[in-house]
């Protein structure tokens, strides 16, 4: 028997332990109705490590050791082509117009996606997009699912407008977890039943105001109850008339430039 844990951890304590912060981890074990025991752990993190992995731009800290983030499937460019689709909002759709939603489920079991049934593309004054996406609450079981999708904001070179993506809490004990990357960086982590933050920033300048932009989430069902997301939608806060000249951020390597540096990726039927 060869038991594969999964952990996730929100950095490490600020307060102080023996003159040295606290880290995060397994602090214990044990199975429950027998005495097996372990002689090692091996542990699966990032690609490469620290020492090699293959975006020397966002850098080791950005990704974690999920097969998505392994093979990058988080980066803009990434071939899902063969990826089902679907919505992390609902059960499987054959098509979504405008919110393209590609899922690939990793190793680890997944959670059910339902299906889309509302998205409504308005047009927004302040020059972008808002994306509104609702749908039924259905689950399957533990584990992760990703999913890819990709949008244009169009927003005009004389405003800034600032973008956030909401979340809309699904109920308490819906217990799930998501990462959210855009354009491959990882900008933040939602816990549905603890919270509080719902709404994230999406840079400007890591944001493409004029061009397309790659959104990625790691949903990650922690129970046998399964769980999907109560609601998903771009939003803005205004308009603002600007000299500034907000460009898109070209530094990091797409998925194109990192291939050869990482394992070839599948795509997998979502659990």
């Amino acid at each position: 028997m060869r038991p594969r844990p999964l952990t996730d951890h929100m950095g490490i304590v600020e307060t102080s332990t023996n003159s040295g912060k606290e880290p995060r981890g397994i602090r214990g074990y044990s199975m429950i109705g027998g005495n097996t025991t372990f002689s090692y752990w091996k542990l699966q993190g990032n690609q490469g490590g620290a020492a090699n992995a293959p975006d020397k731009v966002r850098g080791y800290l950005n990704e974690g050791g999920l097969w998505a983030e392994r093979v990058g499937a988080h980066l803009p460019g990434y071939p899902d082509d063969d990826w089902e689709q679907g919505n992390p909002l609902g059960s499987f759709a054959a098509s979504v117009n405008p919110l393209d939603v590609r899922e690939q489920c990793k190793p680890l079991g997944g959670l059910s996606v339902p299906v889309l049934h509302n998205v409504r593309e308005q047009g927004n004054p302040l020059g972008g997009i808002v994306f509104e996406a609702q749908g039924p609450s259905t689950s399957r079981g533990p584990g992760v699912n990703f999913y890819r999708t990709t949008f244009n904001p169009n927003i005009p070179d004389d405003v800034d407008v600032p973008v956030r993506l909401s979340i809309t809490p699904s109920a308490q004990s819906s217990n799930f977890r998501i990462q959210i990357y855009l354009n491959g960086w990882q900008l933040g982590k939602y816990i549905n039943n603890i919270g509080p933050q719902t709404v994230y920033v999406l840079p400007a300048g890591l944001l493409r105001p004029r061009s397309t932009n790659t959104l990625a989430l790691s949903v990650w069902s922690l129970d046998a109850n399964g769980s999907s997301i109560a609601g998903l939608s771009l939003i803005s806060d205004g308009t603002l008339s600007t000299g500034l000249n907000i460009s898109d951020y070209t530094l990091a390597p797409d998925y194109e430039a990192q291939k050869d540096l990482r394992p070839t990726g599948r795509a997998s039927p979502p659990m």
